[in-house]
């Protein structure tokens, strides 16, 4: 336990209470909150945003018709026609640009490329097809930028296959 206490010194985090034992919920599937609550993505986003930074990678955050969105932009000579669009992961149901920035500096490293990732609206307070249309901003955007198909490659499955079939 001392070591968790200087972990959560060193980034920042509040040291929490132990939660209490609630009767009404022997199993206890309330303790960590609802998926795509505050409270089940905060430690995710935590360490997306520890692990996913780099030397040489800028991370500019924007706005696509009132969704967040995240460009992860590669500091170096590099191809700028193309990009990757990528739609992070999460069951539709938790998920952020954030939590998944260790993958997207990852791949704009790796390739060379800037990633383009934005957060689509989360099940179960928003249905289908919210996180579709989300995607489909996403894409035009990119496509009013100057973008075209080909040059965009789009990541993470679900959201990929729901672009293919538009």
């Amino acid at each position: 336990m001392p070591r968790l206490r200087q972990i959560r010194r060193r980034y920042g985090g509040k040291q929490q209470a132990e939660p209490e034992y609630d009767e009404s919920d022997p199993e206890g599937a309330r303790a960590g909150g609802a998926p795509g609550s505050d409270e089940t993505q905060a430690v995710p986003d935590r360490i997306g945003a520890i692990l996913g930074t780099e030397k040489g990678i800028a991370y500019e955050e924007t706005e696509v018709d009132g969704m967040s969105c995240e460009w992860v932009k590669v500091e170096r000579a590099h191809l700028k026609r193309y990009l990757i669009l990528y739609c992070h992961g999460g069951g539709y149901s938790t998920g952020s640009t954030v939590y998944a920035r260790t993958l997207t500096t990852k791949l704009a490293e790796s390739t060379g490329m800037d990633v383009f990732c934005f957060n689509y609206r989360l099940a179960p307070e928003c249905k289908f097809p919210a996180a579709a249309e989300d995607a489909m901003k996403a894409w035009n955007y990119l496509m009013y930028l100057g973008y075209g198909a080909r040059d965009v490659i789009v990541g993470e499955i679900p959201q990929a296959e729901i672009l293919r079939c538009r």
